[in-house]
């Protein structure tokens, strides 16, 4: 590792550049069946859990 590295806000090199996506923006966001299912399970536990 360099001595000479420094934080983006310093005036290194920055580790991103381009932003992470926005809430309406849809890009990255890829949700398949086991992400479905796992929160359809989590929705029902609280629904018992709190009576929702």
């Amino acid at each position: 590792m360099k001595a000479d590295n420094k934080l983006a806000i310093e005036g290194g090199k920055p580790v991103r550049t381009k932003p992470f996506p926005s809430v309406n923006n849809i890009s990255g966001r890829n949700f398949g069946e086991e992400e479905i299912m796992s929160s359809a399970a989590e929705y029902r536990f609280l629904k018992e859990c709190y009576l929702l």
